[in-house]
């Protein structure tokens, strides 16, 4: 098993949160996680229907059962029992027990997971491998390249053909979670609209490029979006709270949770195929942009990441939000592009007017160099730069 930074966190918070529910994608390793934390709990899928039989019947006596000769219990796939999440809310929890939780959706009719438990459940959200946790590992590739296509669930380290392993992922995502829900009514045409949100990575989410593209409605183009996010496939990046006195872009960025999923759908199977692609540097900003959430969910706290782009098209593509700052991130594939990448940051200084100039270029290279409006950084370097201060 790989070790989860998410692990330690849970780990000294549990004592005094005894009802938790651990969020993430499929095949993330929630339930790995969870076994982990309590070797000796029962366990149980809501996926089975017996299951869930027995929880809708009287999900007072289920939740007692599973308790009854154990020190805690693991209850999977939640949201296939709704009933469940709302009676945690009142649940009356034995003294010394505890419920460990897993889900693979933000939310289920129309509310979100944390509203269906309340506040008496402890949220926490588990995404694939960080580089830090690949890197403790010993799983790493050398290249950002080949980190890249590597991806981070812990089942497709072990593959040999990493890219066929994403397209089955792919395949199975498509066939199963998002069969399941109601506003899919043409598969072929939801991967077409799933290809394009690919190629539209790193940019705004554009709702009427996406329905002409698809020969879709508006409803269903934000229907689609909002079934990829709540799937945790996709997470959109919000514009920064503070215009600064200009007109800025308000609609969030797309990018992919895991972005060797991107290039499967992409049909990119190689770290050479991805390293000569057009999409390389956005795929690139995806990656580290998806491990500064990581960084954040490993703590167990929020990343507070946002963008600023104005209509004049200035822009610094993530900002981490500090409580009196925020640090502009840039992010490119060659340092040959970094004196003009910097650019970018020192407008962010020119209208934000920082105290301290702190910005810093990601790029895809090995070597970290202070320089004189901020920081050059390497991939693998990316890895500290959201932890908590």
């Amino acid at each position: 098993m790989i070790k989860r930074f998410l692990q330690d966190t849970i780990a000294r918070e549990l004592p005094s949160n005894p009802l938790i529910c651990i969020q993430g994608p499929r095949y993330v390793g929630k339930t790995t996680l969870a076994k982990a934390l309590t070797p000796q709990a029962s366990y149980v899928s809501c996926r089975e229907l017996q299951a869930r039989r027995d929880a809708t019947r009287d999900p007072e006596k289920f939740l007692n059962n599973l308790l009854s000769n154990f020190q805690g219990a693991i209850i999977d796939d939640i949201e296939y029992a709704p009933v469940l999440m709302e009676k945690l809310r009142n649940f009356v929890l034995p003294p010394g027990k505890h419920i460990i939780a897993t889900t693979s959706l933000l939310s289920l009719e129309g509310k979100s997971i944390a509203d269906h438990f309340g506040e008496r459940v402890k949220l926490y959200t588990l995404w694939p491998l960080s580089i830090a946790e690949r890197e403790q590992a010993q799983m790493l590739p050398a290249s950002a390249e080949a980190a890249i296509m590597r991806g981070g669930f812990a089942l497709g380290q072990r593959e040999s053909d990493s890219a066929s392993w994403h397209a089955q992922y792919v395949r199975t995502y498509c066939e199963q979670d998002v069969r399941a829900a109601k506003s899919l009514h043409n598969e072929t045409i939801f991967y077409r609209f799933l290809q394009l949100c690919a190629q539209a990575m790193g940019q705004p989410v554009n709702y009427s490029a996406l329905r002409r593209a698809c020969d879709i409605t508006i409803h269903t183009a934000k229907a689609w979006i909002e079934l990829l996010e709540q799937t945790q496939f996709i997470f959109l990046l919000p514009p920064h709270a503070h215009a600064h006195g200009k007109r800025i872009i308000k609609s969030p960025k797309l990018y992919f949770v895991e972005p060797a999923l991107a290039c499967a759908v992409l049909q990119i199977n190689s770290a050479e195929q991805l390293k000569q692609n057009q999409l390389y540097e956005r795929i690139l900003e995806s990656f580290v942009i998806s491990d500064f959430y990581k960084q954040a969910f490993g703590d167990g706290r929020k990343a507070n990441l946002s963008f600023w782009k104005d209509k004049a098209g200035h822009e610094v593509e993530c900002l981490i939000d500090k409580q009196t700052a925020s640090r502009p991130v840039e992010i490119t594939t060659d340092n040959q592009h970094v004196p003009v990448t910097f650019k970018k940051i020192v407008y962010w200084y020119k209208v934000s007017k920082p105290t301290l100039r702190d910005g810093v270029v990601v790029y895809a290279g090995d070597n970290d160099q202070e320089v004189a409006d901020g920081s050059l950084v390497s991939w693998r370097s990316a890895k500290s730069l959201n932890e908590q201060s």
